[in-house]
Formats: C-alpha cells, structure tokens, sequence
C-alpha cells in the first residue's frame, strides 16, 4: 500500500489530462464543423436572415438554431391544412457534405430507396436513426405537403447525432402529410 500511494498522484493527473485532452480535442472538432459551414455559406453567396423575410432571395436563409440554416425552395400546396401533431409526415431527402468538392451521400430518388422515411409529427415516439432535430425544426417552417427546402444542419441537430460525429451536412428536403 505504501508503494502505491505515491504512485496515485501521478496516475490521477495523467487520467484528468487524458480528459482534458478528450475535451479539447471535441471542441476543436467543433470549431472546424463551424469553419466549413462559414466557408460554405461564403463560397455559396448565402445571406444568413435572424427573422423571416416578407420575400425570400434566391440565397436567404433563414438561422433557425445555432448554424442551422433554412432556404424555402417550394412553399407546397397551401390550399391544404398545414401540418399538427398527429399527422403522418413522408419526407424525402438528398444528404451531401459541405466540403468545396460536395459528396451527394443520398438520393431523394425510389432508385436509392423505395420508400420515404415516413414519422408521426408531434411524436415523442420517433425513430431517431431515420429523424433529425433539424429537420422537425424545417418541418415546422415548411408546413405543407409537397414543400421543398435546402437545410444547412450542422452535427448536433443532425441525423446520428450522438456526439461521437462532428460533421455538417447539407439537405434537400421534399415533404407529404397524410391527414388521418
């Protein structure tokens, strides 16, 4: 035992610089997801927008959360009663990186996957590898079935986000509800 109590000090600071090292290593991940998502919204022209705009540019988007970013690109079929929990939302989605050489990772074609993902909106049950936060947050702005938008989402808020990725990725959304 007397051996071991000196060795104790030493063994507890390697451990706290071990996790301190985690931590840092995980926020400059963070600050290198930030720095593509600014260099994307630079390179693309994109307009950041703190409030919704009475008409929207060809590149406003709209800061829905902390680097979440919202672009309308068709507003659906506003004739029909605007999506409320319950509702059966079918989304399809094209998913790519939003490096200088884009990667498009997903197709919103039946060739890449037969069926939409598919959720009950307003659900505290949802299938949370299929479900992102930031698309529930587009959903709400979205409203209506056959909308269409382009969503800047970084890794906390987007799909898989379990801490462990630290990657932004770019969306196309096209959205159906089912009323029942």
């Amino acid at each position: 035992m007397k051996r071991i109590l000196p060795i104790l000090p030493a063994l507890l600071l390697t451990v706290l610089t071990a996790c301190d090292n985690s931590d840092s290593i995980y926020s400059n991940l963070l600050q290198k997801e930030k720095n593509l998502i600014n260099a994307y919204v630079k390179r693309n022209g994109i307009n950041i927008l703190k409030e919704t705009p009475e008409t929207w540019g060809a590149n406003d988007y709209l800061e829905l959360d902390d680097y979440l970013y919202y672009h309308p690109v068709q507003q659906g079929d506003t004739a029909s009663e605007a999506v409320t929990s319950g509702d059966i939302v079918l989304i399809r989605y094209r998913k790519y990186t939003l490096n200088e050489e884009a990667d498009t990772l997903s197709y919103w074609t039946t060739n890449d996957s037969a069926e939409p993902v598919e959720f009950t909106y307003g659900s505290t049950v949802s299938n949370s590898s299929v479900m992102c936060s930031g698309w529930l947050m587009a959903i709400q702005k979205m409203k209506y079935s056959n909308a269409e938008c382009k969503l800047i989402c970084p890794s906390k808020m987007g799909m898989k986000a379990d801490g462990t990725s630290v990657t932004p990725y770019g969306y196309d959304l096209k959205i159906v509800i089912k009323k029942y």
